[in-house]
C-alpha cells in the first residue's frame, strides 16, 4: 500500500511539473508575443502620447513619495543616485543630470509639477503632432494647464531597445506674450504698453502649429499709452523672446 501511495505521489509531481514546465513555458510565450506586439505598434502620436503619459506618472509619483514639507521649505528626502537608478529606463542620461538634477537642486520650484511633468498631471491632452527625424522623434503636446492648452516638445530617442526622454521644452502660448514682451520692449525704451495683440486668428490647433514647429513668428501689435504711437513686430514662441520690431 505504501508502494502504491509512494508511486502515486511521484506520478502527481511529475505532472504537477509538466503542468508547472507547460506554465511557464506559455507565460513565456505570452510574454514573447507581448514584446512582439509592442515592437508592431505604429509609431504614432498616440503611441508616444500614451508612452510619454505613463514615463511622466511614473516619475511624479516616485519624486512625490520623497518629497516633505519642512520649516525651511520641500525637499527630497532620497539621494539624486538613487531617483537616477529608478528613471534610467524612461529618460536618456543627459535628460536626467539636466532637467530631472535641476528639479531635485529647486525642490521648492517642483511643487509646480503640473509645469514641469505637464502630461503625468494633466486632466486632458487637447491634441498632438509628431515630427519623424534620423534616429529620433519630436512630439508636439498641447496638454491642459489650468484650463488652458500648455504645448510641449518633446524629444525621444531609442537607446536599449526604448524610447526615451532626451529632452522637452515649454512653448509660449499667444496669450502668454504680453508678459514675456515686456522686458524686451523696456529695452526698446517702451515702458508705459496700452496693449498687446497677436494680430492673426490662433484659435486652433492646426494654425498654432506652424508657430510651435518653429516655421513662424507670433505677429503682434502694440499701443503705447504715453504716445500716439502703434508698433509691430513678431515673437518667438520658442525662445520666448522678441524676433522683430517696428516703428
Amino acid at each position: 500500500m505504501l508502494f502504491k501511495w509512494m508511486t502515486l505521489l511521484s506520478v502527481s509531481f511529475v505532472l504537477l511539473g509538466c503542468q508547472s514546465t507547460n506554465l511557464e513555458t506559455a507565460t513565456a510565450s505570452q510574454s514573447k508575443q507581448t514584446t512582439l506586439e509592442e515592437k508592431a505598434r505604429p509609431l504614432t502620436e498616440q503611441f508616444f502620447v500614451e508612452h510619454i503619459l505613463e514615463i511622466e506618472q511614473e516619475t511624479v509619483d516616485m519624486m512625490y513619495e520623497h518629497y516633505e514639507f519642512h520649516d525651511d521649505g520641500f525637499t527630497f528626502t532620497i539621494e539624486f543616485n538613487a531617483i537616477k537608478n529608478q528613471l534610467t529606463d524612461f529618460y536618456t542620461v543627459d535628460q536626467i543630470e539636466t532637467y530631472i538634477k535641476g528639479i531635485y537642486d529647486q525642490p521648492n520650484d517642483y511643487n509646480e509639477y503640473l509645469y514641469a511633468f505637464p502630461l503625468g498631471a494633466s486632466v486632458d491632452i487637447y491634441d498632438a503632432h509628431l515630427m519623424h527625424h534620423t534616429n529620433r522623434v519630436e512630439l508636439i503636446v498641447e496638454s491642459d494647464f489650468y484650463y488652458q492648452p500648455n504645448p510641449t516638445i518633446y524629444e525621444l530617442v531609442l537607446e536599449d531597445g526604448k524610447w526615451k526622454i532626451n529632452g522637452q521644452r515649454n512653448i509660449t502660448l499667444p496669450a502668454d506674450i504680453r508678459f514675456a514682451l515686456t522686458e524686451d520692449l523696456a529695452n526698446h525704451g517702451y515702458e508705459e504698453i496700452d496693449s498687446i495683440d497677436v494680430t492673426e486668428d490662433l484659435d486652433s490647433f492646426e494654425d498654432r502649429l506652424p508657430y510651435y514647429k518653429g516655421e513662424k513668428d507670433y505677429p503682434f501689435e502694440v499701443q503705447l499709452s504715453n504716445q500716439n504711437k502703434t508698433l509691430t513686430g513678431e515673437f518667438d514662441p520658442l525662445t520666448g523672446r522678441l524676433s522683430q520690431l517696428e516703428e
